[in-house]
């Protein structure tokens, strides 16, 4: 029997990829304090080593740069980046001694695009997209394959994208081409595709899971929705 562990439940998202997984025959652990090395501990005693681990740094603490909320980078870190490092470290050394498994992180598109609302939220998953490369490249070496779900906006993280300094909500229908927002099957479906032998040969890359986020121009839709119509 497979094993996996999703580190954040609280994440919109870990509903569904749990049930993905114990459909593709895996027990699913969720949670856990992963902010300490301490915390790591108990979580591994609990659940043991695991075939998979899913990592979801998904803490938010709203804040502008401008406003100078220097603790809200702080605890983004913590509870993001610190818990990554810890789940990875505890995880993967059993991981390295079996010489396989499988490690993603559910990130976002907010690795790489600002979000112009919740900066401490962007700077962290900008770190945790260069945490899984630097483990692709170590953890490789021994058979583990590290990845990314960069995941786009799901509905219940409307509030967490608005943006104060933009004035407006979020607008699925104009900024995603695929007009819609993200959802948790669409989650479970990437990590159930990462961790199948379909990706066996795929390592420190993201698979962005957004429907073609990037690729908006400024708030003009493409499609008059009647037909190949462009505007």
């Amino acid at each position: 029997m497979r094993t996996a562990l999703i580190t954040d439940p609280t994440h919109p998202a870990a509903e569904a990829i749990a049930k993905r997984l114990r459909e593709d025959g895996y027990t699913v652990y969720e949670g856990g304090d992963f902010t300490t090395a301490q915390g790591a501990g108990e979580a591994f005693s609990r659940t043991g080593a695991v075939d998979a681990l899913i990592i979801s740094g998904h803490e938010e603490y709203r804040g502008l740069i401008s406003q100078g909320d220097a603790n809200a980078i702080a605890r983004a870190g913590n509870a993001n980046i610190m818990a990554a490092f810890h789940a990875a470290r505890q995880y993967g050394l059993p991981m390295m001694q079996q010489g396989r498994g499988s490690v993603i992180f559910l990130t976002s598109p907010h690795s790489m695009k600002p979000t112009c609302a919740n900066a401490a939220y962007s700077v962290s998953q900008g770190a945790l997209a260069m945490m899984m490369k630097e483990l692709a490249l170590y953890y490789g070496h021994y058979g583990i394959r590290v990845n990314s779900v960069s995941l786009g906006a799901m509905k219940e993280e409307e509030e967490m994208f608005f943006s104060e300094l933009a004035g407006g909500e979020y607008d699925a229908e104009t900024k995603i081409p695929l007009s819609r927002r993200a959802t948790g099957e669409d989650a479970a479906g990437a990590v159930s595709f990462l961790l199948s032998e379909d990706a066996a040969f795929v390592n420190g890359d993201t698979l962005s899971v957004d429907g073609g986020h990037f690729y908006y121009y400024f708030d003009r839709p493409y499609s008059d929705k009647k037909g190949a119509t462009l505007a």
